[in-house]
């Protein structure tokens, strides 16, 4: 019986060590990686006053730029039997 209060006792005292609060949580605070920084929308760039990709656009445009890519789906779809025949980019646009 003594030996079963010595045995809770020392696990007892054992388990209050460990209780304390783990290692990474105490560093958390400290962490300059895990600060909170407070960003408010007046310190931010105005749109498109920086470059980044899309500025300006890289899209072409006109028919001239991308008449190879509709010729490539005209040909997909007529290898698919989706459309009789093969037609011309001007036809399809009329």
């Amino acid at each position: 019986m003594t030996r079963r209060i010595l045995l809770v006792a020392l696990l007892a005292a054992a388990c209050r060590e460990s209780a304390q609060l783990p290692l990474a949580a105490t560093t958390a605070r400290n962490d300059p990686a895990l600060r909170h920084y407070d960003v408010r929308f007046e310190q931010l760039p105005a749109p498109f006053a920086t470059k980044s990709a899309g500025n300006p656009p890289m899209l072409p445009h006109g028919l001239e730029a991308n008449r190879h890519n509709l010729e490539v789906a005209i040909d997909c779809a007529y290898k698919q039997k989706l459309i009789p025949h093969r037609f011309t980019v001007e036809k399809l646009l009329r």
